[in-house]
């Protein structure tokens, strides 16, 4: 009876470091974002100042610019994919805790799966979870950062068709 006593507080104390490793894996793949967010707003500037700076007000000089911006909007959605599953991963285990039994709770540990299993079991990269990433591009507030950012470089191009912005 101790010796089972012993194993479930040692899997009491893993479960609670799969917690730290899950809520560190949420505020990092936040902070990602925010990262990807200010050098997609410092490259869109530059490229702003690139677009004043050569007078060109050709429409194809877009393109380049829409390849970085999707690419940007990607990458963004896969640390939203990332925080996504830490906060499932967070629920999971909060779920665990939230009963009022023992028994209940020795239960529910007993029939916890480890992170590392869980993970190590699901596929790296399917269809699946490139179409779920996709659909993350398209989060408002995802999607609102990018457009503003779109429609500067575009306005641009717009002022430097129409002789608005002219550097003499």
């Amino acid at each position: 009876m101790e010796e089972l006593n012993h194993n479930f507080q040692q899997k009491i104390s893993i479960i609670h470091k799969d917690i730290d490793a899950a809520f560190s894996k949420y505020l990092q793949a936040n902070t990602n974002v925010n990262t990807l967010r200010g050098w997609s707003l410092t490259v869109s500037l530059a490229y702003f100042g690139f677009l004043i700076s050569i007078q060109s007000g050709i429409y194809t000089l877009f393109i380049p610019y829409l390849i970085f911006l999707f690419l940007f909007m990607y990458l963004e959605a896969i640390e939203r994919d990332k925080s996504k599953d830490a906060s499932d991963e967070l629920r999971l285990i909060k779920g665990i805790f939230k009963v009022n039994d023992l028994e209940e709770l020795q239960s529910e540990v007993s029939k916890y799966e480890f992170r590392d299993f869980r993970v190590q079991n699901r596929p790296t990269l399917s269809l699946k979870r490139i179409w779920k990433r996709f659909k993350l591009i398209f989060y408002l507030d995802s999607f609102l950062w990018y457009l503003i950012q779109l429609t500067l470089i575009f306005a641009c191009l717009y002022f430097i068709q129409s002789g608005f912005l002219k550097i003499e």
